[in-house]
């Protein structure tokens, strides 16, 4: 099997951290995309560099996403601002008309499997048709005007930089019947690099979470409880850890004895001055969302908007290397602070075997700006200077 080029999943982990997220619409592609890969490589052409796939199967793919939200008793948000009593504006293009066909599929008796069924043979009743049509058509436009279009701009800065997509010649058939024949050979073709297409095929499971070890995890966890625990209750405790707490209690005393040593205390991202201990605000130089790590050297004084700019961000290596000064300064303060343990958590989390009393500076703040960057670079995190 060949090897997929690292540049194409350090892409996907860019756009899935980076891109902005107003909806869900990013996850249904990219969700949509991957099984398409997975299921139906046989309908894949391949030009030049490109793999080309109808998007009406993103159609059907998307159909069966939302329709379960769109049913749950509870009002499931899919959009920012998105609301039951809410202006239509703001809601999902396409909720109007899949509400219709849930409500209709509701009053039969059927649901959401009978529905499937009707889909499936191509039995659709006539007076649901229409609006089945006129879904299709509207999930295509959305598709294919919005998150086929947009994703991956904060990565390229350019539209379509993911994703191609080309129309059918003609208007699309309302002859029906509206079966996976009719969105597959109806609404034109969309493609990917040949690249990507092998990313998704042989790891796509692990991008979108169908075969992540921990829901594996949960499933047999489930299963081997007989049902009494459901995989959601399982996922909930397996994905508890010390760490969640975010327990700083540690660092609060660190800058509370600088504070009344009367030890200057500066913002370590501006150099600013922090005038009292209120103004103080901890940041997570490795963010605690994608590094879950409290410890004392992780953990900076920051002026609170800087901290709130800063976010769940990752520093830019230009940026550590501009305020080297400062990090030392509180690192060479923590070690006397509290030298065994500090210098065991650095050197556990941080340095590792190699570790050098005599140059651990130098070392930590070298393998600091390593994992900043295998966070940008690899893990696709946001860059974040000041």
């Amino acid at each position: 099997m060949p090897d997929p080029p690292l540049e194409e999943y350090r892409k996907i982990n860019s756009i899935i951290e980076r891109d902005s997220t107003d909806t869900t619409y990013k996850y249904a592609l990219l969700r949509g995309t991957i099984e398409i890969c997975e299921e139906y490589q046989h309908l894949g052409k391949e030009e030049a560099d490109k793999i080309w796939f109808p998007p009406g199967l993103l159609v059907e793919k998307w159909i069966f996403y939302y329709y379960p939200i769109i049913a749950n008793d509870q009002y499931i948000p899919q959009k920012s601002g998105e609301t039951a009593e809410g202006s239509s504006h703001l809601r999902m293009s396409f909720r109007p008309l899949l509400t219709k066909v849930v409500e209709y599929y509701k009053t039969t008796g059927g649901g959401l499997s009978q529905f499937y069924n009707d889909y499936e043979k191509g039995i659709i009743p006539v007076e649901i048709l229409g609006s089945v049509m006129e879904l299709c058509r509207k999930l295509r436009t959305t598709i294919t005007d919005m998150p086929m279009h947009h994703l991956g701009y904060s990565y390229a800065k350019k539209p379509f930089s993911v994703f191609s997509y080309r129309k059918n010649e003609g208007r699309v058939s309302s002859a029906g019947p509206v079966d996976r024949d009719y969105l597959v050979q109806n609404f034109g073709e969309f493609s990917i690099s040949a690249d990507l297409n092998n990313v998704f095929l042989y790891f796509g499971g692990f991008i979108s979470g169908e075969n992540t070890l921990l829901l594996k995890w949960a499933n047999f966890s489930s299963q081997k409880s007989g049902g009494r625990i459901s995989v959601a209750e399982a996922m909930e405790v397996l994905q508890k850890a010390p760490e969640t707490e975010r327990d700083t209690l540690e660092a609060q005393d660190f800058y509370k004895h600088l504070w009344n040593t009367k030890e200057p205390i500066i913002c370590v991202w501006t150099g600013k001055k922090i005038t009292s201990m209120g103004g103080c605000h901890l940041d997570h130089v490795l963010p605690f969302s994608a590094w879950k790590n409290n410890e004392l050297w992780n953990l900076m004084p920051s002026l609170p908007e800087v901290n709130g700019k800063k976010s769940d961000k990752i520093p830019s290596v230009n940026l550590l290397d501009a305020r080297k000064a400062a990090i030392l300064y509180y690192w060479e303060r923590m070690q006397r602070y509290h030298p065994v343990l500090f210098e065991k958590k650095i050197r556990i989390s941080l340095v590792g075997s190699s570790f050098d009393t005599a140059r651990w500076q130098e070392q930590a703040f070298d393998a600091l700006k390593e994992k900043c960057r295998y966070l940008i670079e690899i893990r696709g995190f946001t860059e974040w200077d000041v």
